[in-house]
């Protein structure tokens, strides 16, 4: 899944949506986790801004038998 969202200057993550998912079962659940992060803001001109960022977010199936 990829995560796009915003970095507030506070740090923290706003508007975070899935911009693409190669299965949709796992959106919600990467949107949330990437909710909780906290980011070192960007910065322009010595001041701490708005920045957009898009990570991927990879889930790792194991099967049990």
């Amino acid at each position: 899944v990829t995560v796009d969202f915003i970095v507030d200057p506070d740090g923290k993550v706003i508007n975070a949506y899935a911009r693409m998912a190669s299965r949709s079962e796992f959106e919600a659940q990467a949107v949330e986790a990437v909710a909780k992060w906290k980011f070192q803001p960007g910065r322009r001109a010595g001041r701490d801004v708005h920045t957009h960022l898009q990570v991927p977010v990879v889930f790792a199936l194991n099967a049990h038998y």
